[in-house]
């Protein structure tokens, strides 16, 4: 997921969500899918110490390690988790009586859940006195079929009206393409789905709205008999009609193309990151940039030096219309190393980064950029043999600012699959951790300027879990939106949405 800015202070929003899959467009998180039997978990605490936030500078700076759990308090435990399908409304009350007020260091219950006595978010207590993190709604859909559903990206405009883009199952055809949008009261707005015409799975992983109410969403189709997948793009109006689609294919029968994010910039103009499959089969980082009628402008393909599988993950774009594309690029031995590229509004390259642990591999998911320029990417890497999120900030000229890890809270894996900043520069990255028992949902919050840690949230069914959070976006209050999927009981993966206090 990223924000965006606009030249006029508008509030552009794209998101993203990528699966992990080196070589294909499949989730391969090794998630299985079946009924579940158990009622939801959930935690809103302190961190285990898994995570550590390490301050940067561009490559041969020394740097400097602290323990992430430092920072500021984080929500208290005992956050609803409960995603049985109810929804519920945020409180919207800290009116005190008997002349008390919020922020004066003295709690009063029960229109206050905490009072910290200070104006800030997200440092446990937030400024209208109710808990950092707190889940206060979330709503669960379960396709036709009741098969593997989930929710891969997520928006919202400037009314708080969210949208959601990814796969439903719906008949017997397989996964389709499936949007929906919420009015800002939570209520349906309208859904939208896309079959494709040969079966299989067809799915959307990034969606933006534009300034004009406008929706976009990008993924990948299977259109055409004895031909893979193609990048997939739609223009929507704001009421859900389809206004124009494109597609690309390669032209390799074989290969598969698909599109994993969608950004717009100030001048409604529309980028789609994505990878391309060449003749010999491996993929290129493939972005094109179309105007608002959705004419191509310019395209730009990326083949490392090696040859081998370089995909494009996420695209961000920044107040003055940059680019930036994260995604991974393979090495002679087939390790991937996490690669990030800015380029200018015309397609010109500006400067490009790479990383990743010797003799294994790295990978960037999602990308956010803010107006000035400076860049948070997410993802995971493999350093040691167990999978850590991984998350980076760059400035505007590429220096390296910060980098969060974290194993999870049981040392067991994590992955990051999403990424957003929200307007007071802190960084929301989501994802999952491993337990014992299975993937466990996972909110991160971090603080911008040096990656520390301030909140976490935790979501598992409690028996079966396949929980994994894919994007997250914030609102102008800076409430925290997340999209995913959630194993309900009795059901095999459901797409979930939550939403959270700062």
């Amino acid at each position: 997921m990223k924000l965006s800015w606009t030249s006029s202070g508008a509030l552009a929003v794209s998101c993203f969500c990528a699966l992990a899959c080196a070589a294909g467009i499949e989730d391969s998180d090794g998630a299985t899918s079946g009924s579940t039997s158990g009622g939801a978990t959930s935690s809103s605490g302190a961190s285990t110490g898994a995570g550590t936030s390490t301050s940067g500078e561009p490559a041969g700076s020394s740097t400097s390690t602290s323990d992430a759990t430092g920072g500021a308090t984080t929500a208290a435990t005992g956050t609803t988790g409960d995603t049985s399908g109810s929804s519920t409304l945020p409180p919207t009350s800290t009116t005190m009586g008997g002349g008390g007020f919020c922020g004066d260091g003295v709690l009063e219950a029960p229109a206050e859940e905490c009072d910290d006595g200070n104006s800030v978010d997200g440092d446990g207590c937030n400024k209208d006195c109710q808990v950092s993190g707190k889940l206060i709604w979330s709503d669960l859909f379960n396709g036709d079929a009741d098969q593997n559903d989930e929710a891969l990206a997520v928006a919202v405009d400037a009314e708080v009206a969210i949208y959601l883009a990814g796969a439903a199952h719906m008949g017997v055809d397989g996964r389709d393409i499936w949007v929906r949008k919420y009015n800002p009261d939570t209520t349906v707005a309208w859904d939208a789905h896309t079959p494709g015409g040969l079966g299989g799975t067809d799915l959307a992983r990034g969606v933006a709205v534009a300034a004009d109410g406008s929706v976009y969403a990008a993924g990948y189709i299977r259109m055409t008999d004895g031909q893979a997948a193609d990048i997939w793009l739609r223009k929507y109006d704001a009421s859900g009609a389809e206004l124009w689609t494109r597609t690309h294919h390669d032209g390799v029968g074989a290969g598969d193309d698909a599109g994993f994010d969608v950004a717009v910039d100030s001048q409604q103009n529309v980028a789609v990151s994505a990878h391309s499959r060449t003749a010999s089969l491996s993929a290129d980082m493939w972005l094109r940039k179309y105007d608002s009628e959705g004419t191509t402008l310019w395209t730009r393909t990326h083949n490392g030096a090696a040859g081998k599988g370089d995909h494009g993950r996420g695209v961000a774009i920044d107040g003055g219309d940059n680019l930036y594309v994260g995604g991974t690029e393979a090495g002679a031995d087939s390790q991937l190393k996490a690669w990030l590229r800015k380029y200018d509004t015309d397609g010109n390259e500006l400067w490009t980064r790479t990383w990743g642990p010797d003799n294994t591999w790295a990978r960037i998911e999602s990308v956010a950029a803010r107006p000035d320029g400076a860049v948070y990417v997410a993802g995971y890497q493999n350093p040691g043999g167990v999978k850590e999120i991984v998350a980076r900030s760059y400035d505007k000229d590429g220096g390296l600012r910060w980098t969060y890890t974290s194993l999870g809270a049981s040392e067991l894996g994590a992955e990051a699959r999403g990424v957003a900043v929200d307007l007071e520069d802190r960084v929301l990255v989501v994802g999952f951790e491993v337990t014992e028992t299975g993937n466990q949902l996972l909110v991160t919050k971090l603080d911008g300027v040096d990656g520390s840690l301030m909140w976490e949230y935790r979501l598992q069914n409690a028996s079966d879990p396949n929980d994994v959070a894919f994007d997250v976006t914030t609102t102008d209050a800076l409430e925290v939106i997340v999209a995913g999927r959630y194993k309900s009981v009795g059901t095999s993966n459901d797409i979930w949405i939550g939403r959270f206090t700062p």
